[in-house]
């Protein structure tokens, strides 16, 4: 698979991307549980773990891209990048449960990321499971 279609894969997670306006939104009470597994989950990717970030996301990320998948083609993307210096949180957007999610409370986050090679958008889709936990459901670099 290369490199475009995993992109393609992940961004039919993130329907909403085209909604997102120029300036950040300061995220809810409700939303820092979703933005703490979000850091989490981008940690092990800056770390390399991408087995991990695959193993701690949601279901519908797992049926969406298998784990092979997403070792070979997200682990070679980001491997591109070098080293991670800083995030910065440019947005959040809370996704309609009824339409967005399949009837789970969802967010959309963005982080300015700065890599040793490059600066990008990387973005976010969290789900709340049914245990109660938020988990990624969606990740794409731009």
């Amino acid at each position: 698979m290369k490199k475009s279609s995993l992109l393609l894969i992940l961004l039919l997670l993130f329907a909403t991307s085209a909604l997102v306006p120029a300036r950040a939104q300061s995220p809810m009470p409700v939303e820092k549980l979703a933005m703490l597994a979000a850091l989490d989950f981008l940690e092990l990717a800056d770390q390399a773990e991408f087995s991990r970030c695959w193993e701690s996301s949601s279901q519908l990320f797992r049926e969406k891209i298998d784990k092979e998948t997403w070792l070979q083609e997200v682990g070679h993307m980001r491997r591109q990048y070098g080293e991670n210096r800083s995030r910065t949180l440019q947005f959040v957007k809370p996704l309609d449960p009824s339409t967005d999610s399949g009837d789970q409370p969802a967010l959309f986050l963005i982080f300015r990321a700065s890599f040793a090679e490059k600066t990008v958008a990387e973005m976010v889709t969290l789900s709340k499971e049914s245990d109660q936990q938020w988990r990624v459901a969606g990740y794409s670099i731009q």
